[in-house]
């Protein structure tokens, strides 16, 4: 099986470390799995937080999506992911 997590965001950045270092412990045990941010121009530093992570951590994918809410931000998120199954966090 191979997944794609779709995960929305919209100035998390007091659970991002929370959310992504669990995620990174979810990869630990599902070897096919990948993490597509979607950022919809958080006012805060999420984008940038969740950037340096997904600078080092090649399956982190990490997308700015152009405000339009959280459907856009899914649809889009759905669109960036490479793997067979989506699922949406």
């Amino acid at each position: 099986m191979s997944l794609s997590l779709i995960i929305p965001v919209y100035n998390e950045i007091e659970q991002l470390d929370y959310t992504i270092k669990r995620l990174i412990n979810l990869k630990k045990k599902i070897n096919n799995i990948e993490f597509v941010f979607i950022d919809d121009f958080s006012s805060d530093d999420s984008y940038n937080h969740i950037k340096k992570y997904s600078n080092k951590k090649k399956f982190i994918r990490l997308y700015k999506n152009k405000k339009k809410g959280l459907g856009s931000a899914i649809e889009e998120g759905i669109k960036k992911s490479k793997l067979n199954y989506v699922c949406v966090f």
